[in-house]
């Protein structure tokens, strides 16, 4: 009887439905998730190249901040000046201002306090602080500081102060 069932059965394989993917599926998947990491990775690309330039700028803020504070009176005293001796404050009356070139907050604010100005290349900031008496006993205080180390970081920022 088995030998009957078995011979009137038809004689077709069991699954006609494919078991994977054509040559031609898989390269176009392929293509797709080309285009798709491709996107990705330019995306990820601008967001470092944006952190950096953010960071750049804050950095950049930091110091001139810094610098400009080296002009106002000393904090809890109303005649106290960072920069006490006057003749050093008179050096930045200069047309040209003076440029000072660092590396550390702490090295350009001994150098200010100093008004000693060294060419030096091969630090890594250097900042031009310029002084102006606009009226009597009122000054403007405009520094220009730039990144020696990547292009186009410069930041000016200015500040009027009262000295006598």
């Amino acid at each position: 009887m088995i030998s009957i069932l078995m011979s009137t059965e038809k004689k077709t394989p069991l699954d006609k439905r494919k078991k994977g993917m054509t040559l031609v599926e898989l390269m176009a998947a392929m293509a797709i998730l080309l285009i798709l990491f491709t996107s990705i990775s330019q995306f990820l690309v601008n967001i470092t190249k944006i952190e950096d330039k953010s960071n750049t700028m804050l950095e950049n803020t930091t110091y001139i901040k810094a610098a400009l504070t080296m002009f106002e009176r000393k904090s809890n005293s109303s005649t106290e000046y960072y920069i006490t001796d006057k003749n050093v404050f008179l050096k930045y009356k200069d047309p040209n201002g003076i440029t000072i070139y660092f590396d550390t907050i702490e090295e350009m604010q001994n150098k200010i306090k100093s008004g000693v100005s060294v060419v030096d290349n091969n630090k890594k900031y250097n900042i031009k602080i310029k002084s102006t008496l606009v009226q009597d006993n009122i000054y403007k205080i405009e520094a220009t500081l730039k990144n020696n180390k990547k292009f186009n970081n410069e930041i000016s920022k200015k500040i009027y102060i009262v000295r006598k």
